[in-house]
C-alpha cells in the first residue's frame, strides 16, 4: 500500500501504531484489548490509535471474527506500507520522529558502553507527537515495559555510520544487498512470531540510508566549524560506531 494522504502519513509516523500494524499483521485480526496486552500499552490508548489508524483507512474492522454487533475486531488492509518521497509533507512527517529517535538511539549506545544506561523510561516516548493534528490526543498514558528491564537495558543497539568509496554500480549493488537483508529478517521474524506467539518480542526498527555525500558548495555540514572554519582532520573520521 502506498501512503500518499497526510493523514495516512501522520498515522504511521507514530510508533506506537506502527506497533498496532505489526502486532495486526502477527495475529491476523485483534481487538483494543488483545492489542494492548500484546504492546504493553493501556486499553484507552490503543482504542485511541485504532481510531487514527481507521480513518487513514490503514485498518479495517472484521467483523467475521466478531461475536456480535458490539465487539469491534480489526486487520490490517495491506501486508506494508510504502511512503512515497514525494508524498505531500512526507520527509517532515516521517523523518522528524525518527531522527529524533536516531539521535536517542545515538546517545542510550553511548551510555551502554559507559555502563551507565539506567534503562528504558517507561514514561518516555521517544520524541513522540502525542496529537495528531486533528483536535485528538492520547491521554492514555505509557504503560511499564513487558519483561525484564535488565535484560531490555542490555537489547542490541547499533548506530553506525560509516563512508564508503563507490562507483554507482557498486551502490546500486550495495543497495540491493541492504535490502535483501533487511527483506529476510523482517519475513523471517514475522513468521517467527506467527508460529510462537508466546515469546516475548521486542519491537526493533532498522533506518537505512544510502547515498552519494554530495554536499553543495557552501553547504554547512556536521564536521563544519560553525564560525565557516573546516573541522580538523582528526574530527573528520569515517566511521563512527
Amino acid at each position: 500500500m502506498e501512503v500518499r494522504d497526510p493523514a495516512a502519513l501522520r498515522a504511521l509516523a507514530h510508533p506506537v501504531r506502527q506497533r498496532i500494524l505489526m502486532q495486526l499483521a502477527v495475529a491476523g485480526h485483534a481487538r483494543a484489548a488483545d492489542l494492548a496486552e500484546a504492546i504493553g500499552q493501556p486499553a484507552n490508548s490503543v482504542s485511541f490509535h485504532l481510531r487514527v489508524l481507521a480513518r487513514a483507512g490503514m485498518i479495517a474492522e472484521a467483523p467475521e471474527h466478531a461475536r456480535d454487533r458490539r465487539d469491534r475486531v480489526w486487520t490490517n488492509v495491506a501486508t506494508s506500507y510504502q511512503v512515497r518521497p514525494d508524498a505531500g509533507d512526507a520527509a517532515e512527517t516521517i523523518l522528524r520522529p525518527a531522527l529524533r529517535w536516531v539521535t536517542d538511539v545515538f546517545h542510550r549506545r553511548a551510555r551502554q558502553d559507559d555502563g551507565d544506561d539506567p534503562g528504558d523510561d517507561p514514561g518516555h516516548d521517544s520524541g513522540d507527537d502525542a496529537g495528531d493534528g486533528d483536535g485528538e490526543h492520547d491521554r492514555g498514558g505509557a504503560a511499564a515495559p513487558a519483561g525484564d528491564d535488565r535484560e531490555r537495558t542490555q537489547a542490541a543497539r547499533q548506530f553506525v555510520l560509516t563512508t564508503v568509496l563507490l562507483t554507482p554500480e557498486q551502490g546500486r549493488a550495495m543497495a540491493r544487498e541492504l535490502e535483501e537483508l533487511l527483506a529476510r529478517w523482517s519475513e523471517q521474524s514475522l513468521a517467527e512470531a506467527r508460529t510462537d506467539q508466546g515469546t516475548p518480542r521486542e519491537a526493533y526498527q532498522v533506518l537505512s540510508v544510502l547515498a552519494p555525500r554530495d554536499d553543495s558548495p557552501g553547504t554547512a555540514t556536521a564536521t563544519d566549524d560553525p564560525a565557516g572554519d573546516p573541522a580538523p582532520d582528526d574530527a573528520r573520521s569515517p566511521r563512527s560506531r
